[in-house]
Parts: structure tokens; sequence; C-alpha cells
């Protein structure tokens, strides 16, 4: 094997990882667009994904919370829902519903199951896929419009 061989199976490699972003992304988008049809109720789901900057001795190793996504959800007629899943006077962009209160398999309200069929769209994809779709030290913000990536401190 010669040096030519081997820079030219790096080259191979890097236009592959590349080829791999961009189509990933479009799946990435053309999927949660579909979940967006099927949940009408929902507007935007989010996680946060980082490398931490200490880990007790450990490696410092990037993870991403898909398995535990935050959501924001309305009624039919546009109103947003609390954590208990009662309507909101006002809308409010901050209220999320985190995924402690889904975690009931019996729970068979819209909020929780809307919850599990974000889990079971996210488990399309591992941390390595959203570390190259949207980076480091970030939170990803899906919804209909499209796709918001916002820093995210996480001392």
């Amino acid at each position: 094997m010669d040096k030519t061989y081997f820079d030219t199976m790096k080259a191979e490699i890097k236009l592959f990882r590349e080829r791999m972003k961009e189509e990933g992304e479009k799946f990435f988008l053309e999927q949660s667009r579909e979940l967006f049809k099927e949940n009408p109720t929902l507007l935007k789901f989010a996680w946060h994904q980082y490398t931490p900057y200490f880990n007790d001795g450990d490696p410092c190793v990037f993870r991403a919370s898909l398995a535990y996504p935050n959501i924001l959800l309305s009624t039919e007629n546009g109103v947003v829902l609390d954590e208990e899943g009662k309507e909101l006077p006002e809308y409010d962009e901050d209220v999320w519903m985190d995924e402690e209160s889904y975690f009931k398999d019996e729970d068979n309200s819209v909020p929780a199951q809307t919850h599990r069929n974000v889990v079971a769209f996210l488990e399309q994809f591992d941390d390595e896929d959203v570390e190259n779709f949207f980076g480091d030290h970030c939170q990803v913000v899906v919804s209909r419009e499209g796709i918001e990536v916002e820093e995210y401190s996480h001392d």
C-alpha cells in the first residue's frame, strides 16, 4: 500500500462524511415533518446535546438527551397546554413539557402519546448523528417551520 492510496481513502471518507451530514439533515427534516403531520398538537420539541467539561475523572464524551426531549403542545384551537394538560390563558414560549411526566406507559393522554412519538422519532438517530448534524454545546429546537440550533451552557 502506498501513500497515494491512503490519501485517496482519506479523501473519500471525508466526502462520505460530508454527504452523510447533508443527506442525514435532509432525512431528519423530512421525517420531522411527518412527525408533525401525525401529531397535530405538537408545536415544537427540543433537547440538549453537549460534551461535559468534567465527568468525575471519567472521559468527557459527547451525549445528546434524545430519549428525554421536551415538547410544546397546543390544543386544536391553538391554545398552549401546561405540564398538566391545562390550557394556558396566554401563549408562553417557555412552557415546555419535560419528559418526566410521560414515562408512565399506562398514560394514554395526548401529551403522553405525543411525547412517546417524539422519542420514537428520535430513536432513529444516535449521538454521533446529531452531533454531526447540529454540533456540540447546543439546544436543538425542531418546529413545523424548521430547526433552530441555540447555544447551550451546561456548567
